[in-house]
């Protein structure tokens, strides 16, 4: 049986207030002194336009993925983009490439869930904060976007959903929908500021339960530090030795380790753990000491 999942798996493109996969829309943006910095709280009210197809969507299949690619127009722009499932993995990717032709526009996408929380993590420089998603006071208002790195996760008992990104960093959470600003263009201070093209990719990664019992941190670690694959140095013996360095295991999902060396003449090896979740977690470290010439 299918797994039911807390967004639509469909995708379609709307201005009204209906449960889609994918919402993506061009606001207009006022003009004032040091527009480049600042985002208006009534931008929602200024909705120019949500993307327009051009041409039908195209399906494709093989051992890695699978997925559907389309076009889409919005404003003087274009935008090309792949949904993308892969083995395995339960979340949807979403690679884009855009054409930016746009004057004091802001484009965001948006995703409603079906998924009722009073707060939303958002990851922070080695940790997490909590961001209200109802605006209750003065303070929850002024956060109707706010600064996050690789992800923002709305999760309930039950079920959660992650938003991952790979180069973007202004979200939102209010209510049920997660929100994120893919580019913008203000004249002032560059005139032409974000035109041309851009690739980002940006992830949804639903998960059961809260966030520390998922793989949505190890994800958004992937997305944006993927694997490298390069050629060997040839047989073993040749090409030059590295130095071991220090390994670290993280006792569970949501720890992750930086093994790093300290530029000094001794050699010395320092090794940084950081536990993403904000709660105790007992860590394991390994340290590989080369023994001195003759033994």
């Amino acid at each position: 049986m299918a797994e039911e999942l807390p967004f639509a798996a469909s995708l379609a493109l709307s201005e009204g207030p209906v449960p889609l996969a994918e919402s993506i829309g061009l606001e207009r943006r006022a003009v004032r002194e040091g527009e480049a910095w600042g985002i208006d709280h009534y931008y929602e009210r200024q909705l120019v336009e949500g993307a327009r197809a051009r041409g039908e969507p195209e399906a494709f299949s093989g051992p890695l993925r699978s997925g559907i690619s389309f076009k889409l127009a919005i404003g003087d722009s274009t935008i090309d983009q792949a949904a993308v499932l892969e083995p395995g993995s339960r979340a949807l990717r979403f690679r884009t490439r855009i054409d930016w032709r746009e004057d004091r526009r802001l484009l965001r996408v948006l995703f409603p869930a079906a998924i009722r929380a009073r707060e939303a993590l958002c990851e922070i420089p080695f940790g997490q904060v909590a961001r209200p998603t109802m605006a209750n006071t003065e303070w929850d208002f002024a956060k109707f976007e706010f600064c996050a790195h690789r992800w923002v996760d709305l999760s309930d008992e039950d079920y959660g959903l992650a938003l991952l990104n790979d180069c973007k960093y202004g979200y939102s959470a209010r209510g049920c929908v997660l929100g994120l600003s893919l580019l913008r263009s203000p004249l002032y201070p560059d005139p032409e500021a974000d035109r041309g093209l851009h690739e980002l990719e940006y992830l949804l990664c639903p998960h059961p339960g809260p966030l520390a019992g998922s793989d949505a941190i190890e994800a958004a670690a992937a997305l944006n530090k993927p694997p490298l694959a390069f050629a060997g140095r040839g047989p073993a013996g040749r090409g030059r030795r590295s130095r071991p360095r220090a390994g670290a295991s993280p006792s569970r999902r949501g720890s992750r380790s930086r093994p790093s060396s300290v530029p000094s003449r001794s050699g010395a090896t320092r090794s940084r753990s950081v536990e993403g979740l904000q709660e105790p977690a007992p860590q394991h470290f390994l340290y590989f000491l080369p023994l001195p010439q003759g033994h």
